[in-house]
């Protein structure tokens, strides 16, 4: 977290709405790592991740329809952009997660999947450029 936060770890009234929305959402991402832990424990993977899959999406269409103007990508490349994301990053990757989870505690995994944020910043400083 200090990593992450840096010269903002001390409270800002400016920043206050992100950073309660990186707790809220380290909150979320915890309960949702030690519910598919349990769940794991009684179901397999594939059945984890079509329920996990309908559910997300629900809340998903619903939050994108109160905020979002266009849900419909306009190109053929956005359209392959938006599979690509969704089958590499999203499906795959919580897929492995919830695989895993039925060899490893929630707390190694919790652990391990912190180096997420890490690895993102370092890769996009050496693809990307960014500072």
């Amino acid at each position: 977290m200090t990593l992450l936060l840096g010269e903002s770890f001390q409270f800002n009234k400016e920043q206050f709405l992100g950073d309660l929305l990186g707790v809220l959402t380290a909150v979320w991402y915890g309960s949702y790592i030690i519910t598919i832990s349990q769940l794991r424990k009684k179901y397999n993977t594939t059945s984890i991740m079509f329920i996990s899959g309908i559910i997300t999406s629900i809340i998903l269409i619903i939050i994108s329809l109160i905020f979002e103007q266009q849900l419909i990508p306009q190109t053929i490349n956005s359209i392959i952009v938006l599979f690509l994301l969704a089958f590499i990053c999203q499906f795959l990757g919580q897929a492995f997660i919830t695989y895993a989870l039925a060899y490893l505690s929630a707390s190694i995994s919790s652990l391990t999947l912190l180096i997420q944020p890490i690895a993102a910043t370092i890769l996009g400083y050496l693809f990307f450029q960014e500072n």
